[in-house]
Parts: structure tokens; sequence; C-alpha cells
């Protein structure tokens, strides 16, 4: 097993395990110290306990006081007590709880929709333009547009069909996009092209 460690290696963990990182402490400045001496900079070269990052003793740490012993990564329930911004906290290390969107998340939106960051908001899942318009929602690292046409649709009474896009029918939600675990895009799916291919499908 390597005694290396990258930033990676430290967002995975935090992810994985829903912990976080001290806000005093910089992940680029741990990374270097711990390759550099080889071992966690808490300890010392015959600490074979911490010769890792994260080291075999972290969880027990955590459990116990909140924290690892050199206070890099700490839980929740710690920076609580010591009125850190959880959020903040959270976000930079690309924890994403019940599905509330990141700035990251809202930012790749916001490319890719063609508007400005600070027209986008979000009310838990939900993100709104403009504090008013329902753009979609997030869930589980993927974010759902929400058709407008449908929703024109219905507002003037006329019933559309849900479920999965095939021969012509009008989706729920038209733009589809997967996250990453650090809040970019990994896949945009568009039924809208979807719908017009089997819809020529359906006619030929």
């Amino acid at each position: 097993m390597s005694n290396k460690v990258t930033r990676v290696d430290i967002l995975t963990f935090c992810k994985e395990n829903l912990v976080l990182v001290h806000p005093m402490k910089k992940i680029t400045d741990h990374v270097y110290l711990f390759n550099k001496r080889g071992h966690c900079p808490c300890s010392t070269a015959d600490d074979n306990d911490r010769m890792h990052c994260p080291c075999l003793l972290v969880g027990k740490d955590l459990a116990k006081e909140g924290c690892c012993k050199c206070t890099f990564f700490v839980t929740e329930e710690y920076l609580k007590i010591n009125k850190y911004d959880i959020d903040a906290a959270k976000e930079r290390v690309g924890i994403t709880v019940d599905g509330v969107p990141t700035k990251v998340q809202l930012s790749w939106l916001a490319d890719i929709f063609g508007i400005t960051t600070d027209r986008l908001s979000h009310s838990n899942q939900d993100v709104f333009v403009d504090h008013n318009f329902r753009l979609g929602y997030i869930s589980d690292m993927t974010f759902y547009r929400a058709n407008a046409t449908r929703r024109t649709l219905l507002r003037y009474g006329i019933k559309t069909m849900e479920a999965e896009v095939h021969d012509g029918q009008e989706p729920q939600y038209d733009i589809i996009i997967e996250f990453n675990r650090d809040g970019s895009v990994h896949l945009l799916k568009d039924n809208r092209i979807a719908m017009e291919a089997d819809y020529i499908k359906s006619i030929n």
C-alpha cells in the first residue's frame, strides 16, 4: 500500500464517509507535507498506525474526539460545537446532502443554460431563475430540467404523457444532467432530441 496521498484521495474519503476537512487547514498543504515526510504530519516515521492518509486510527479518532490527531479530518458535530460554517465545509469537499445543489453545480447549470450564476437560487432540491421560475431540481447528483413546453400545455389544460420518451410523447423533464462528485458535469441527456428521433422513426 502506497504511503503517498493525493487531493483526490482526500476528497474521495470525505465524500464516501461524510467526513469534513477543518476549515483552517489547506488540503494542498496537508498533501504536500504528508508526501514530503512520508507519514501524517502529526506523527513520527516510526508510528506505523499513521503511515497512510487517512490513517488506520482515523475512524477511532473521529468517533472519540470528532477530529483526527492532526485535526485535519473533522466531523460535522465538531464544526458545530466550534461554530464553523458547516455548509461551506461540505461544499469544499463536494458533499451534496439531500440533493441540495452546490455552488459548483449551479455555476455549471448557469453556463449550460446561458445565464449568469447570480440569477440562480435554490430551495432545497429545487433550482430557480430569478427566485420565481422553477428551472428543475437536483436528486442524487442528477439535475432534471422541467419541460417548459409541457408546463405550458398543462397550464392550458392540455394533458401530456409522462414516463419514458417514445412515439412522440412529451417528456416531463427534457434535459437531464449528471454531475461528478466534484460538481462538474459527467453527462448531459437531451430528451427533446430523443423524442424527435422516436417520432420520426414511428412515422417512417
